[in-house]
């Protein structure tokens, strides 16, 4: 799509319409974000604390292995539920990069970074406490990815002996669950681009008489 196509899309009174729109959902966007990782975080924090509680149990071997496969699972979903939020993010922050000029401006592609720094204490301020390029949400996506690692890892040592052949029944199936979740999650869960033709159904309503 072209910069034409765009502004014929969104031209006169709908372009202000579509930038409050816009902003609002970038808005709730963020909100959600954030709402989505604290879901994660406490799911995630749960198996944690789960794993460590099982030490002491009869079954611990096959808690910890099926605990492990959660928490893998848990936090590749959240990974990917980051980077979603992000895409949904970005596409109501480019309409209203589109849309702003006319209205405010080029107010959210505008930045005013503070000046370069100068001296030494100038310079160990601005390195310390002074501000940063970071995106707050990239460095939330590398600390899921750092989780995800992490739960690899832990399963990895936790994996029952033996070769898959070898591993008892309960143990093969909890293994099979984990795989089709794991391509469920990586390829089953993308939002659908394609056209959507929908049906109608009207419910009939009326008053009997008696």
């Amino acid at each position: 799509m072209t910069d034409e196509k765009y502004e014929s899309l969104f031209s006169g009174k709908k372009s202000k319409n579509a930038l409050k729109v816009a902003l609002d959902v970038r808005k709730f966007e963020i909100e959600l974000y954030w709402k989505r990782a604290t879901y994660f975080w406490a799911f995630i924090a749960a198996t944690f604390v789960g794993y460590n509680a099982v030490q002491g149990s009869a079954d611990k071997e096959f808690l910890k292995y099926s605990l492990s496969c959660l928490g893998l699972v848990l936090s590749l979903a959240w990974v990917l539920a980051n980077r979603g939020s992000k895409q949904w993010q970005e596409n109501w922050e480019h309409h209203v990069d589109h849309l702003e000029d006319e209205f405010i401006g080029p107010l959210y592609k505008t930045t005013l970074p503070r000046k370069q720094p100068r001296g030494f204490l100038g310079w160990l301020d601005f390195i310390t406490v002074g501000p940063s390029k970071h995106s707050v949400s990239k460095i939330n996506q590398m600390i899921s990815l750092y989780v995800l690692a992490i739960w690899g890892v832990i399963l990895y040592r936790v994996l029952p002996t033996g070769t898959f052949c070898e591993w008892t029944s309960v143990d093969q199936a909890v293994g099979v669950f984990t795989l089709l979740a794991f391509i469920g999650l990586l390829f089953g869960t993308r939002t659908y681009t394609g056209p959507h033709g929908h049906t109608m159904n009207i419910r009939d309503s009326h008053v009997e008489s008696k």
